[in-house]
This record gives C-alpha cells, structure tokens and sequence, in this order.
C-alpha cells in the first residue's frame, strides 16, 4: 500500500512539472507545439519559423573604421526562407533593390543569426569585404527580433593598398520587424 501511495504522490509532482515547463514556454512556441498526447514534443523539434519579409535597422554603437570611409546602410529588408533551422535570404537596400544574399540559422529557443558579405571599392587600389553578423532573439507575438550586430572591415585580398585602419569594426544593435501581408515598404529612390 505504501508503494502506491508515493506513486500517487509522484505523479502530481510530474504533472506540475509539466504544466510549469509549458507555462514557461510562454505564446513564442505557439505555432511550433504539436497535438497529441505529448505537447511538449512540438518544442523539441521545431523551431519558429521566420519565412518572409522581415524590415531590419542597424544602429551604430561602436565604430573603429571611421564612419567618412564609406556609407553604412542603416535599414533595408530581408526576405527570408527556411528549412528547418537553416535560413537563407536576400538582403534588401532602403530602396527594395538587392544588395546581396546570405545564410543563417534560426534555434528552437527563437534566437536567429544572420551573416551577409558585401564588397566595396574604396579606391583604385583598395576594395574591402564586409562581413556583417547579426543576431537577435524573437518576439512570435509582436513579430519581431531584437540584438546586435557586428560588421568587420577588411581588404578583399592581401595585395590590396589599402589604408592601415583595417581590419575594423563597427557593432550595435539590431532589430527587425515582420513585414505584413502586403509586403515591405521603400523609400522611392530614383
């Protein structure tokens, strides 16, 4: 008898557990929980999905490379696919016209990783690789992510002449709103 009392005082305690783990889940894994006899099941496996637009704002908080040498673009879009946790898109200028395309990864916690590289000519006899890596953890309920991003600054190849500012760095925070239905508004640039 006294075997079964304690797996009746057991189970409750495993019930708790359970209803405290999907509490603390919160509505970010709404989409990703699965019906059926083990809703937990659902938050293991999948992870949020970002396909789509997605509106993007860097700002600047740290800048070693000098901000004249070349301009930064501060706001554009990403239009985003996914399979499973790999993520790949297109990066978008202010103006909606494509500036280059990149990879990342998106985890079941919700916190999503960018990484794009872009190429400029700052002279004759210097053209620089930017690396930009952006990461931000979301928000499924306001449709957003929020974190920093570091961008890093260096000649495209060793015999370029470049200035001896580079390598450097310019990071700061980042954040991105999910475009609605209609699609991601531009500035009209001409």
């Amino acid at each position: 008898m006294r075997h079964d009392r304690q797996g009746i005082r057991f189970a409750p305690g495993l019930a708790g557990l359970v209803v405290l783990l999907a509490a603390c889940t919160g509505d970010k894994y709404q989409d990703t929980v699965t019906s059926g006899p083990n809703p937990l099941v659902g938050l293991l496996e999948q992870a949020p999905d970002l396909s789509g637009a997605w509106e993007f704002s860097l700002t600047t908080s740290a800048d070693t490379c000098g901000i004249e040498i070349f301009p930064i673009t501060g706001a554009g879009a990403f239009q985003v696919s996914q399979t499973d946790t790999a993520i790949a898109f297109t990066v978008l200028s202010s103006c909606g016209s494509t500036v280059t395309t990149g990879e990342g990864t998106v985890g079941h916690d919700g916190v999503a990783t960018f990484e794009w590289e872009e190429s400029f000519v700052a002279s004759e006899t210097c053209r620089l690789t930017l690396t930009t890596v952006a990461a931000g953890a979301g928000d499924a309920a306001a449709q957003t992510l929020a974190g920093s991003f570091t961008l890093t600054v260096e000649p495209a190849d060793e015999d370029q002449s470049c200035s001896a500012t580079f390598p450097c760095e310019i990071s700061g925070s980042f954040a991105a709103l999910e475009c609605p239905s209609a699609g991601c508004e531009f500035a009209s640039c001409d």
